[in-house]
């Protein structure tokens, strides 16, 4: 199994690329890459089997990037999700005597992380230095290589991968950070036999912006008592005012009540792609 991550190395998508390969039982190679946009072309071309990206984080919101891959991609599907705990950590070189917080001058993180610890930042640390990296794996691979002085703000994965010393845990503002990320391959999960709850990704786009329209689909959902578990538009990139909805509801697409439901939204829509069927993650 080949499974393409946004990287590099010791990132939060590696560690949901881990998990999920762990939860299937699979082994094999992890690809990284340097953009979204690239994982969605390696398994297009078949040079990746599957790939996994964040879709979605409870505190800064959607991954639009990733929605809008999805729904251009017309032979991608989501075939599985994982849901990662965010825990940042202080992170310092192993190999330098121990530090204490008043010897850190700099610290280095992406720019999300320092503000998802914006106010242990400033508690701990008020006079240092902030320096945004790439990502938090980025960040652990500068203080990993030696800087004076330096800290990261990481995972412990990626602490763990670079060989640092972690010197303070769980320091994010929000106790319950999550980030949720889709794996993607380019055959649907379909009238397999999988198990636990299901639950399906779709878009669709609506023939015209008038009072009422997205009731009359979504009105089918609530009809059969289908769970809609997040609904939200993002623009159709052609005029201001044109939008795609994206909807997760629970249930498979291919069971029963859900198979009707779609059904009946062929009519009332002008697009409309079934984004994936899978297992829920837990």
């Amino acid at each position: 199994m080949r499974a393409a991550y946004l990287g590099p190395c010791g990132t939060f998508s590696e560690e949901a690329a881990c998990k999920w390969m762990k939860r299937m039982k699979l082994s094999g190679e992890l690809i990284p890459c340097t953009l979204i946009p690239e994982i969605f072309l390696m398994v297009e071309k078949n040079e990746a089997d599957v790939g996994v990206v964040p879709v979605e984080n409870s505190i800064e919101g959607t991954v639009g990037l990733s929605l809008d891959y999805l729904n251009r991609s017309p032979n991608l599907y989501i075939v599985g999700e994982v849901v990662l705990p965010i825990s940042h950590c202080i992170a310092v070189n192993n190999k330098k005597k121990d530090k204490s917080f008043t010897e850190i001058k700099y610290i280095y993180s992406h720019s999300q992380a320092l503000g998802q610890c914006r106010e242990y930042l400033k508690i701990n640390f008020p006079g240092c230095e902030l320096r945004q990296a790439s990502s938090t794996a980025e960040a652990a691979s500068i203080v990993a290589s030696g800087i004076e002085e330096a800290a990261a703000i990481c995972s412990p994965f990626a602490a763990e991968k670079y060989s640092l010393k972690v010197i303070a845990s769980d320091i994010q503002d929000y106790p319950n950070n999550k980030t949720r990320f889709f794996v993607v391959e380019n055959k649907p999960l379909k009238f397999l036999k999988v198990e636990g709850p299901g639950k399906t990704s779709m878009v669709f786009s609506l023939p015209e912006d008038s009072p009422g329209s997205l009731y009359m689909v979504l009105k089918y959902f609530a009809e059969e008592k289908i769970n809609l578990m997040k609904i939200e538009s993002r623009p159709a990139k052609k005029e201001l005012g044109h939008y795609f909805f994206y909807l997760d509801c629970e249930g498979y697409a291919w069971e029963e009540p859900l198979a009707s439901v779609i059904e009946r939204l062929k009519e009332k829509t002008v697009f409309l792609k079934i984004l994936g069927s899978y297992p829920r993650a837990s």
